[in-house]
């Protein structure tokens, strides 16, 4: 593929997602401003992007983020292209997609597209239409006996807001594992105004290393214009967590139950989607429309997805090459997260650690060309592992700056999706 460097690029957030764009996308001389919120964001540091704060009333109000980017893409000019690196970003593309649309490029997901992916409930049942295996799923109604319904579930389950966004779930929650039909009842107390707002799944068997993503640019004419498929080895936290240690790893069918399911939401631009493996099958879990956290290992393993997304959105020619398995991609500070829930429960010792960890060509934040951003995370680790001295081993040790406008989600409870 010819280097192209123009138009400018924007990646909204320069956590390790953004980071992991920026990289991708100067790695081709496309010149990338990123926009951040937080000094955690660490790829402020990069060398290889122009960094510029977002002003604060951008994370209070949707309107005042949309004018903010809308003034950086005229102060850039030539129409740049805009990543988003959150959820939430993706959202505010769809929902402004009139006024944004004219000044910056982007694959716009029609609303009515967003609403089925932000609605658990309604991509169980598009994926029951399809046929798509997916875990045994209860869809609250208002009104419903739920103590009835709960004595009659599967544990343990994952409780979820039926809604990706707004609702009334409770703050800084994102999902609430329970284990006994007495937990899920005592949870459903505690918040009566979730009665007819929530899904319940089943935990499909298996460890962290049954997980498949697959991620998928579909180009602006509904063509595959690249894909690569990761196999999670660790997450943190562990059983219900982000891609701490993963590789990249081929699997057909996971691919096309992908592609039938961006199909069937006549979808464009790029789209992650995770499958857990039990026995033969593989059963969909989520669909996030944007990339996820771990994206440089898409470049490091030959599938640059930024920078096919990109020349999509300008026009130029795609070539979708094939992946290179088998490279694998790691998180210092999430895996060594992994190995300090694990090490005494499954007799990890730390030698066998290394050699897994020793394993990645591939990380989240180092890069020896520019290395400040894994310098200002590597002190910043050091200040988590000496704070967990004070607050004890089962506080959560991570690098990962939230994003801009992200829900806060602590580690408990909860599952982190890969962003």
């Amino acid at each position: 593929m010819s280097t192209s460097v123009s138009p400018p690029a924007i990646v909204l957030g320069l956590g390790a997602n953004g980071y992991g764009i920026v990289r991708s996308l100067s790695r081709v001389g496309v010149r990338v401003t990123g926009l951040y919120a937080r000094n955690e964001e660490f790829g402020r540091l990069s060398r290889r992007c122009a960094s510029r704060r977002l002003p604060p009333e951008a994370l209070r109000d949707d309107n005042s983020f949309v004018d903010a980017l809308l003034a950086e893409a005229r102060r850039l000019g030539e129409r740049p292209v805009v990543f988003a690196t959150d959820d939430r970003h993706a959202l505010l593309l769809s929902e402004h997609q009139e006024r944004l649309a004219p000044h910056l490029r982007f694959h716009p997901v029609p609303r009515s597209t967003m609403r089925v992916l932000v609605d658990k409930a309604e991509m169980s049942r598009r994926c029951a239409a399809l046929g798509i295996l997916a875990p045994r799923t209860h869809i609250t109604e208002p009104g419903e006996d739920l103590g009835r319904a709960a004595r009659s579930f599967s544990y343990p389950c994952i409780v979820k807001p039926s809604q990706s966004f707004g609702g009334d779930f409770p703050p800084g929650l994102k999902n609430f594992v329970a284990a006994s039909p007495e937990a899920l009842d005592a949870f459903l107390a505690a918040y009566p105004s979730l009665a007819g707002h929530t899904i319940w799944q089943e935990i499909v068997p298996g460890g962290d290393d049954a997980i498949f993503q697959c991620t998928v640019l579909v180009s602006a004419r509904g063509a595959t214009g690249g894909l690569c498929t990761i196999r999670k080895i660790h997450q943190y936290p562990p059983g219900f967590g982000i891609t701490s240690l993963g590789r990249t790893e081929g699997n057909p069918d996971v691919v096309r139950e992908s592609r039938r399911l961006l199909e069937s939401l006549s979808y464009r631009g790029l789209a992650s989607l995770e499958f857990k493996r039990h026995g033969e099958a593989d059963y969909f879990i989520e669909l996030n429309p944007r990339l996820p956290w771990y994206n440089a290992l898409f470049a490091d393993a030959g599938v640059n997805l930024p920078y096919l997304a990109y020349r999509d959105l300008v026009g130029q020619p795609l070539e979708a090459p094939a992946q290179r398995n088998a490279v694998y991609w790691a998180s210092l500070a999430e895996d060594l997260g992994w190995l300090a829930r694990t090490r005494r429960r499954e007799r990890v010792s730390f030698l066998a650690w290394l050699g897994g960890f020793a394993k990645a060509r591939s990380w989240a934040w180092w890069n020896w060309r520019d290395p400040l951003p894994a310098l200002r995370a590597f002190f910043y680790l050091l200040g988590q592992a000496f704070a967990r001295k004070r607050t004890g081993p089962d506080a959560p040790l991570s690098v990962q700056a939230r994003e801009p406008l992200s829900p806060s989600t602590p580690a408990g409870h909860v599952s982190r999706t890969d962003r």
